[in-house]
């Protein structure tokens, strides 16, 4: 709790003493992780193109602030926060954001998560880009090529509808359908660049004029759909996200996500809900088409619960033949 006030006070004490505007700040957003975060922030720290670094703590319980406050409390380029609660991505974000206009007022943000790595040509490239193309049309998000310890790595996809999402919801629908929202790999990569809708969140570049248009992400959303819905109000205001496809960025997928919630279908739940949080508020979706994806969701559960006794079993069964 000490934390927070001092945090508070300061706060207070420097609203009238706003430094020099810097052009590019990055937003690092930190939960249960200081030591993927610390790798994180050591990696970017000497890039040129980045003049800011904030670290947000989402209220971990784990002594990160306090160990980041240790690490990286004397570099100037660097400042550790810490939010008053965990409320997730979109809020962790929200804080970072409304700090960094608040004091430095950026011209451009790059969020990453901690377990992404950057190089500096990527960083530069997405500047670059974005200066040339804004000078034309009203560039919403830009990332870059995802790689991954997956083999299904997906770098952008099409802004879902519920039909999509029935599909999605189900693991034996979306193995016989496949994934609906999917671009082509050959649209993805016959260019330097591609116009998508939605780009993930562990890595991108937005303005910070576009950022306040579009009144930052919705906090109702703790965890899972913010890229959907920040893409929807950057493309209801005809804004354009762009994939870059010719640069990279590293993400070791879960990390952020898994380490911290074991439970499967618990991330299931709260993906169910973020979705039902899309429609109500911004498809505008009421009545039995509500109600049917309740029972989509319902059977999902089911679903997963059958998927991972069976699996137990198996591995039961391989176990005893091994004996």
């Amino acid at each position: 709790m000490k934390y927070i006030k001092r945090e508070k006070l300061k706060l207070k004490l420097k609203d009238n003493f706003k430094e020099k505007r810097i052009d590019c700040c990055a937003i690092v957003l930190n939960y249960k992780n200081y030591i993927t975060t610390v790798k994180c922030v050591e990696q970017i720290l000497n890039y040129a193109s980045i003049n800011k670094i904030i670290i947000v703590d989402n209220k971990s319980t784990d002594g990160s602030y306090e160990k980041l406050k240790e690490k990286f409390g004397s570099v100037g380029k660097v400042r550790v926060i810490i939010t008053e609660r965990n409320g997730g991505y979109s809020y962790g974000n929200n804080f970072g954001f409304k700090y960094a206009i608040r004091y430095y007022n950026p011209k451009y943000f790059f969020v990453f998560n901690p377990d992404v790595n950057i190089p500096e040509k990527t960083i530069k490239e997405i500047i670059n880009f974005y200066r040339e193309r804004s000078k034309t049309e009203r560039i919403g998000i830009i990332s870059a090529k995802m790689i991954t310890n997956s083999k299904e790595t997906v770098e952008a996809w099409k802004l879902p509808g519920l039909k999509d999402d029935f599909i999605l919801s189900i693991g034996i629908l979306e193995k016989l359908f496949g994934n609906p929202t999917l671009y082509s790999k050959k649209y993805l990569s016959s260019n330097k660049y591609a116009k998508v809708d939605v780009l993930p969140g562990s890595f991108f570049f937005i303005n910070s004029n576009t950022l306040r248009d579009i009144n930052f992400f919705d906090e109702q959303v703790f965890l899972f759909g913010e890229e959907r819905i920040i893409s929807y109000k950057l493309i209801e205001k005809k804004y354009q996200n762009y994939l870059l496809t010719k640069v990279e960025f590293y993400h070791k997928c879960g990390d952020s996500i898994n380490d911290n919630i074991k439970n499967h279908i618990t991330q299931y739940i709260l993906l169910q809900k973020s979705r039902k949080h899309y429609y109500i508020y911004y498809l505008r979706i009421r009545g039995f088409k509500l109600l049917f994806f309740n029972l989509i969701t319902y059977i999902g559960v089911m679903e997963r619960h059958i998927y991972f006794f069976l699996k137990k079993i198996k591995k039961r069964l391989f176990a005893l033949a091994q004996k």
